[in-house]
């Protein structure tokens, strides 16, 4: 059976975080001890992009996130904001104003107190940090009043709807103040969340302890978290099976292999979008002909087929079917597989014979055999797709970040909020939408997703935003995905319907016999 390097020394690598947590405990902090029988064992597939929240560039940065840093609200299994550092909220203003009731006697992992003026600093920081990546998530925020030390107002610019499901996901984590002028955030990260970072090795693991005198005992039943990170599906499921894991996520098409192996899977409330972006302002993608002819050229359902064994359905959209923000009146798949009309576009676009640009795709087994079979697809109608790879964090820092290559195949893992998806898809603030490109038609229209707070009104928003969005062919999208979970018989209060994009941990228990 192979071992993966994350897991060897096991005995060593528990006495050195058990060793940093005394020493935390010794310099002040309020860290207690990880305590391994009771810890649970999580696999995952990458490492994060950073642990600041307003410097965090991926999805799936919130399951090194979740534990450390309590948000405003939490979202229950069905998405709905439940009580957590904010106790009430009202909306006001004609749904203009947002004001949450904090609550109190919390304190951040230093020391310091949480309190209003703390959630008007956290969010200015949010929205004005020159590299946040939730400015367009927050931009209908147009100020945050400290109404006293308990109650905070939010004041948007059209409407406040939506925004209360946002702060529940990485713009409401609350970082201590005291903490934001430290270099060493992204790697030490100050929270106020049930656990804190006693040891991060990247692309190898990440060690939580708990946080002695935490106000929510009920979300703290673990005596510390492990994260192994393993980028490889089959050895993640391996591990699982061994007992060297405790839990992990699975690929749609390990489900059956992992219940023959009598593992509990879970998990119908969370999905991800596998797809191709384009910089428009590099290469060939500023005449939507060309995105229009890609998109033409990837024959979706193939790959579907033969890389996923056909568990992810072929979608254009970024928004999965029968959830608040898919188009309705628009089709799954606008660009059926045409490469016939993939060469007649680019004809018309001055590009007979081909063009070619350079491509940077996450170096995740599967990720590099999609993207070999996009690369495949475009050579047969004259383009030549040049395919680098890169983890997570470089390859999102690559192309989002720095804007410096011209495509990037990946995935998208969805927010709490559709008008924060899109916004962040199609906005000009938006931080995957490296192209800065809109238009006129998309910006009314989101306008119009925060100032509704029904969910007709909003999704009638939504239909115009994907309506145009699609028309402009920001993406190629290839298919989206359910994301279940395998875990073994020692994780207790694990939920059917536990929703895998949070990944919070929440409630969760350990009991080995």
């Amino acid at each position: 059976m192979y071992t993966s390097p994350a897991f060897r020394g096991n005995a060593l690598a528990h006495c050195l975080a058990l060793g940093i947590a005394l020493a935390l405990l010794c310099t002040g902090t309020i860290a207690q001890t990880v305590r391994p029988e009771t810890t649970l064992r999580f696999g995952y597939s990458t490492g994060p992009t950073s642990f600041d929240p307003a410097r965090s560039s991926s999805g799936g940065d919130r399951v090194f996130l979740l534990p450390l840093y309590d948000r405003l609200v939490r979202l229950n299994n069905a998405a709905e904001p439940v009580p957590m550092l904010a106790t009430k909220w009202d909306v006001t203003n004609k749904g203009a104003g947002l004001v949450l009731t904090l609550r109190q006697g919390v304190v951040f992992h230093d020391g310091s107190p949480f309190n209003a003026q703390a959630v008007k600093a956290n969010i200015d920081r949010m929205r004005n940090l020159p590299e946040s990546t939730q400015k367009a998530v927050l931009r209908a925020v147009t100020d945050v009043q400290v109404l006293d030390a308990s109650r905070v107002e939010f004041r948007c610019s059209v409407g406040c709807g939506g925004l209360i499901q946002s702060l529940g996901d990485t713009a409401g984590m609350m970082v201590s103040p005291n903490a934001f002028g430290n270099a060493d955030l992204g790697s030490k990260p100050v929270g106020s969340g049930p656990f804190t970072l006693v040891e991060y090795r990247p692309g190898a693991r990440a060690v939580y302890a708990p946080v002695a005198g935490y106000y929510d005992p009920a979300n703290q039943k673990l005596g510390g978290i492990e994260i192994s990170i393993l980028p490889d599906d089959a050895t993640r499921l391996n591990a699982l099976r061994s007992g060297q894991l405790d839990m992990t996520f699975l690929r749609p098409y390990q489900v059956e292999e992992a219940k023959g192996a009598k593992l509990n899977v879970v998990g119908n409330n969370g999905s991800i979008w596998y797809y191709m972006g384009m910089n428009m302002s590099r290469s060939k993608f500023g005449d939507v002909r060309v995105r229009q002819a890609l998109n033409h050229a990837v024959d979706k359902k193939r790959i579907s087929e033969s890389l996923l064994k056909g568990y992810c359905a072929p979608s254009d959209q970024p928004i999965r079917e029968g959830v608040l923000g898919f188009a309705r009146q628009t089709p799954k798949i606008v660009y059926e597989y045409d490469p016939a009309k993939a060469k007649r576009l680019l004809a018309e676009a001055g590009l007979a014979n081909g063009f070619e640009f350079d491509a940077v795709v996450l170096s995740i087994p599967l990720f590099v055999q999609i993207g070999e079979a996009i690369q495949a697809q475009l050579a047969q109608v004259g383009v030549k797709m040049k395919v680098q790879t890169a983890p997570v964090p470089q390859a999102i820092g690559t192309y989002f970040g720095k804007g410096a290559i011209d495509a990037y195949f990946g995935v998208n893992l969805g927010q709490s909020d559709p008008s924060a998806l899109v916004a962040n898809l199609y906005l000009k603030e938006g931080f995957f939408n490296p192209s800065k490109f809109t238009t006129p038609g998309i910006q009314a229209a989101h306008a119009q997703s925060v100032e509704r707070t029904d969910n007709a009104g909003r999704q009638a928003a939504f239909e115009t935003i994907m309506k145009e969005a699609l028309a402009q062919a920001y993406h190629i999208g290839v298919c989206d995905v359910l994301t279940p979970v395998a875990h073994s018989n020692v994780v207790r209060n694990v939920t059917p319907d536990i929703p895998t994009w949070t990944w919070d941990f929440n409630g969760l228990e350990i009991v080995r016999r």
